[in-house]
């Protein structure tokens, strides 16, 4: 009974020994590719911000010169309507700077200090 039951402990033990071993060389093989893909995938969503933001604003300055151009050429014009149009386009114009500014500082981060930035993502995941 004694053997039986240390043949099926040795079995065990070895099994789990086996295990830990392959998942060691997992773990080693792969967590290069996984900070690369961390770091791929910080600098596409802070670069897709950027160009976001880049589109708001651009349209927020076209809205904001065709609207003031038509209030210089025209002598009568609906004042409220296109000072609303006015106050909305510098409103996001100047949310879409901070929001290229936020995400441009991010990148820079990731760009020159790669390795806090994956602690910091790490980090989040505990």
């Amino acid at each position: 009974m004694n053997e039986q039951i240390e043949q099926i402990s040795k079995e065990g033990l070895e099994k789990a020994l086996a295990w830990a071993n392959t998942a060691e060389n997992f773990a080693v093989e792969q967590t290069p590719l996984l900070i690369q893909e961390i770091i791929r995938l910080g600098i596409t969503i802070q670069t897709f911000w950027m160009v976001l933001s880049l589109i708001v604003g651009a349209t927020s300055c076209i809205i904001w010169k065709k609207t003031l151009e038509k209030i210089w050429d025209e002598n009568s014009y609906d004042i409220t309507l296109d000072q609303s149009k006015v106050i909305i386009s510098v409103i996001f114009l100047f949310i879409s700077c901070i929001v290229f500014s936020v995400n441009t500082f991010y990148l820079l981060k990731i760009i020159f200090a790669p390795r806090i930035y994956v602690l910091q993502e790490l980090s989040k995941l505990i």
